[in-house]
């Protein structure tokens, strides 16, 4: 079955319909099911089948559930998102269960966009979950957007570009303190502090990571400012895109 994309908490709506003579069901029919949202489960390569027998209340409301078969990190993420599930009322005070199957699998993706979790359903208690992992670094939002941000220089609203990130520790080299090079890069870093602080062309992430590209800030008069102070001292040549 092809997996079915969308982004954050998948949540399904769905009612279970189970054909006469059939194998009996897992459970009662389903009518809201909760995909886990389980980033952490994937960044620590946990996979394989969860399988919870959760018990039901005459609403549908699950009310516990017992873990019968586990995976690290990945059974509290199912078992949060079990709590979730709503199946068809019951008019009877017999109690009733739901044999629910969450496979974590290994065959993830990448993707430009946020990261997402990617499932299909085999049937109504049986759930396929993947990842699609965003290879950008992306902002902070808030409300779904990126929070506003002047130049302290300029005072112009910036842009935001995806521009590549840089891992490692960055220690200077030992530089003679007479070499005209050294100078050259006291020269550039001074004027980079007063006339083009928010340039960026490229971004840093400490000693690891995983995406190689990352979303930041930039002042378009800081990169203008900068093409005009390198074209004045042609001793110092940076590496700016054009």
């Amino acid at each position: 079955m092809r997996l079915m994309r969308r982004a954050g908490r998948g949540v399904l709506m769905l009612i279970a319909l189970v054909s006469v003579g059939a194998r009996p069901a897992p459970g009662p029919p389903v009518v809201h099911a909760e995909v886990p949202d389980c980033s952490l489960t994937f960044r620590a390569r946990s996979y394989g089948r969860v399988l919870l027998r959760a018990l039901i209340d005459r609403e549908g409301k699950v009310t516990s559930s017992v873990v019968e078969h586990s995976v690290p990190i990945a059974t509290k993420c199912a078992e949060a998102a079990a709590k979730k599930w709503v199946f068809v009322p019951s008019y009877r005070d017999d109690a009733r269960e739901a044999h629910l199957s969450f496979l974590f699998l290994s065959d993830n993706e990448e993707t430009e966009d946020a990261s997402h979790t990617i499932f299909s359903f085999d049937d109504p208690w049986t759930v396929r979950i993947a990842y699609a992992r965003s290879t950008v670094r992306r902002l902070p939002r808030e409300n779904d957007g990126i929070p506003e941000k002047r130049c302290p220089v300029h005072g112009e609203v910036m842009a935001v570009e995806v521009v590549p990130v840089y891992y490692g520790c960055f220690t200077p080299a030992t530089v003679d303190e007479r070499s005209p090079e050294l100078a050259e890069w006291r020269a550039y870093r001074d004027a980079r502090k007063k006339l083009f602080p928010e340039t960026s062309w490229s971004t840093y992430g400490g000693g690891a990571g995983l995406e190689p590209k990352g979303e930041v800030y930039y002042c378009r008069s800081c990169r203008e400012a900068e093409r005009a102070w390198v074209a004045k001292h042609p001793e110092w040549r940076p590496q700016i895109p054009q």
